[in-house]
């Protein structure tokens, strides 16, 4: 009778205590739905998670990242945007034109390596082009050694590279976004100011609203004009189409800050004395002073989505005392709404 007694004493001090504790957890879990709820408000997350974009890390040892004096962080809100693209192909009638227009004559040829789609290749003397109607995609080279100097300027070259692509029907959509002294010496091309040969031109296409630091898939002309006045090279991707648009929770500011600090990033450029270096060219940077934040957008090949990322730019020291300037890449989603690598 006594044990009995003890029992429902202790079931009356312990049943409420336990009941409590079950309030408390739900309310916790629930409120933190909430809370996730009213964070994400506005958001829609059409394409469920996102695998992150293929990025080019240089891969250098991991400086010590300082923010400028003159920095301002900026407050990109509550959602971002996540665009997804849409092929465009090539017809026949646009091969026909630029294979004219490079001076081919003979038909092309029948084309298809390991797992690639149909192509058309065409090949005079030093001079081969080859197009994938379906993915888009054209090449051309000259191996032909560049002639007697005719072109003095950057402004000239694009002028030549401009006209080369409005008069093969490749122009659409296309504007000029930078340009540089090259050397060119048989396949290589190298960007340097120093015994330049030739000019390279980049066209990308401007999705309105959206900064794109990659040009991939999106759509982009690289045009090689050598000091003579020829298109030495062309790398050419038909401009994409935004087929939809979806909203995702974006890191804020504070947290894109820290990840900084904390070297969660990943450096895909480094200028130094002029010479932009590529994966593993380059590994002694000490010292990294981020002068300039703000919203890019990357072009990831594999997924076919233009992805929103943090870009951080400014001053690189090197071990050697020299100085470059770099830019650095932090996805600006939540975690939470991407795949792990």
């Amino acid at each position: 009778m006594n044990n009995e007694r003890a029992n429902k004493n202790l079931n009356k001090v312990f049943l409420p205590i336990i009941l409590l504790a079950v309030v408390f957890i739900t309310a916790v879990a629930f409120g933190q739905q909430i809370t996730n709820f009213i964070a994400d408000f506005g958001t829609d997350r059409a394409f469920g998670n996102i695998k992150p974009a293929t990025i080019a890390d240089l891969k250098v040892n991991q400086p010590t990242v300082h923010e400028g004096t003159g920095l301002k962080t900026v407050d990109f809100g509550k959602a971002v945007k996540v665009a997804q693209l849409k092929d465009r192909q090539i017809i026949q009638s646009e091969e026909a034109s630029l294979a004219a227009s490079l001076g081919f004559t003979e038909k092309p040829k029948e084309t298809k390596g390991p797992g690639l789609e149909q192509g058309q290749t065409w090949q005079s003397g030093k001079k081969i082009l080859e197009i994938n109607p379906k993915q888009g995609r054209i090449t051309y080279t000259d191996f032909e050694p560049v002639g007697e100097k005719k072109v003095n300027s950057a402004g000239e070259a694009k002028k030549i590279a401009k006209d080369f692509l409005e008069k093969s029907g490749l122009i659409a959509d296309l504007n000029v976004s930078e340009s540089a002294p090259v050397r060119i010496e048989g396949s290589l091309v190298s960007e340097t100011s120093e015994n330049s040969n030739g000019f390279e031109a980049i066209f990308t296409k401007n999705f309105e609203s959206y900064k794109i630091i990659n040009p991939n898939f999106q759509g982009y002309a690289r045009v090689i004009v050598g000091g003579d006045a020829s298109i030495k090279r062309l790398i050419y991707a038909a401009p994409a189409e935004i087929s939809k648009i979806g909203y995702y929770p974006v890191k804020g500011r504070n947290l894109a800050m820290k990840l900084l600090s904390a070297g969660q990033t990943k450096m895909y450029k480094i200028v130094v004395d002029g010479v932009k270096y590529s994966y593993g060219e380059i590994s002694n940077v000490s010292d990294v002073t981020i002068n300039k934040m703000s919203l890019v957008y990357v072009d990831d090949g594999s997924n076919r989505y233009l992805e929103p990322y943090y870009q951080f730019e400014g001053e690189a020291k090197l071990t050697d005392g020299r100085k470059g300037e770099v830019g650095l890449l932090i996805n600006a989603i939540k975690d939470n709404y991407l795949e792990s690598d």
